[in-house]
């Protein structure tokens, strides 16, 4: 299958130096920001956040039209991998994680996936919430099966600030799948990135 047409949700520190590093790879990245201002800077190749290297390989992404960054997707979108890189902030009130922005973003992305498609979550999360909460919400609005019309894998960030590029490029990456074709479906993803893949 092709692994060309790439959806990014969020583009915050996570989100925006995987995108900018897989568009590199020649990857077809589509950014998903609902911040309006934030759109607005990186449609220009102006990154809101400092990161060694990010403004210049952003620059390059967006000139060469495999980086797009928009705040929504089109109706007509499908694509092959979608990752979810949206922030899960810390409720100290309620001494629980807020899971407001993980489920708008799989309920925003569930239209867009198709048939042989695969969801990646990246997003800090507690154990349990893929199958809980996302997997559900993938289901519904895209009346396709997980383990039999598309697949889902937890790849959990693992990059410094200042480094994440580099990083991006040459550590070890972390996947666990939903089932065994999700695993490798996601080693096989990330593959273009890294030459080491952890399996759990």
């Amino acid at each position: 299958m092709s692994l060309s047409k790439v959806a990014v949700i969020g583009m915050g520190y996570v989100g925006l130096t995987l995108s900018a590093v897989l568009a590199k790879r020649n990857f077809e990245v589509v950014g998903i920001e609902k911040n309006l201002d934030v759109v607005h800077h990186l449609q220009k190749g102006e990154p809101h956040f400092h990161e060694q290297n990010l403004a210049s390989l952003l620059q390059a992404q967006i000139n060469n039209d495999n980086l797009i960054i928009k705040p929504s997707f089109s109706k007509e979108d499908k694509f092959d991998i979608l990752i979810i890189c949206v922030g899960t902030p810390y409720d100290k009130d309620s001494d629980r994680v807020n899971m407001d922005f993980i489920i708008s973003a799989a309920k925003e992305l569930s239209p867009h996936i198709k048939k042989d498609s695969l969801v990646l979550l990246r997003s800090t999360v507690p154990l349990g919430t893929t199958r809980k909460y996302i997997i559900p919400i993938l289901e519904a609005g895209s009346s396709l099966a997980v383990g039999k019309d598309f697949s889902v894998a937890f790849t959990p960030e693992r990059t410094i600030e200042g480094k994440a590029i580099v990083e991006l490029e040459s550590n070890p990456q972390i996947v666990g799948g939903y089932d065994s074709k999700s695993t490798r479906k996601a080693t096989d993803f990330f593959s273009h990135l890294t030459n080491t893949i952890v399996k759990k």
